[in-house]
């Protein structure tokens, strides 16, 4: 590939991305972003970085952000795009109680979509929630444990028994640099997860006694929705 477009090249998952199509032969990265430098503890040398350009958007209008989002692919179509590689999440449903993942389903249906026609192809990448190397890597387990070291319950929704899979970000980063590759390949849907599987209530006890947390992780047998709405 002579050059790639991604929405947001210099942020956590879209550095490693970055890093690894430039070393694949990528020519130049073009970043749909805000952000001028990577995050902290990024992996771009100053070399990788001079191949980057940044066209920035504008976070704030939330309308605007809508309308233009709804008609990217279609634009990217136009632009004689050859292939979109999209990350999701294993989860998405357009019935979700989270907007997060409601609008992600929705992306993956304008996608397939925009690509019925077989003009440009694509693939879809699904991480259940990705980690890294340092502890500033891995965001939502950090979020997890700022929580549990100030409050006295943690509570989990259901019975604590779904299942939580996540991927290293050098591993999400790949599968997408090598879908990515595959110019001339289609609809491929794939799940992006590592090899441990632990459910909810393992993994959140495990990180509760890591972090010293102070009170008790316990399965609420609350649909998900209603946690959420007693979370905001």
């Amino acid at each position: 590939m002579k050059s790639v477009a991604i929405t947001g090249a210099l942020s956590y998952t879209g550095r490693y991305l970055s890093k690894a199509l430039l070393d694949s032969g990528t020519s130049s990265v073009l970043s749909f972003s805000r952000r001028k430098v990577p995050i902290s503890s990024h992996i771009l040398s100053p070399t990788d970085l001079s191949r980057i350009t940044t066209a920035p958007l504008n976070f704030d209008d939330r309308e605007g952000m809508k309308e233009k989002l709804e008609g990217l692919f279609l634009a990217a179509k136009s632009a004689g795009v050859s292939k979109v590689v999209f990350s999701s999440h294993t989860r998405t449903s357009p019935t979700s109680p989270f907007s997060y993942i409601r609008g992600k389903a929705l992306a993956e249906s304008y996608l397939r979509s925009a690509c019925s026609d077989g003009s440009m192809n694509y693939s879809i990448v699904r991480p259940c929630g990705i980690f890294g190397d340092t502890p500033g890597e891995s965001i939502l387990m950090n979020n997890a444990a700022w929580v549990m070291r100030r409050t006295p319950l943690f509570l989990l929704a259901g019975g604590g028994g779904e299942t939580f899979q996540p991927v290293h970000v050098r591993d999400m980063a790949e599968l997408m640099a090598q879908l990515g590759r595959s110019v001339e390949t289609s609809g491929e849907e794939k799940d992006a997860v590592g090899p441990d599987a632990p459910t909810a209530l393992e993994l959140f006890r495990r990180l509760n006694g890591s972090v010293g947390g102070r009170g008790f992780v316990v399965p609420s047998g609350l649909p998900t929705r209603v946690i959420g709405a007693m979370t905001k």
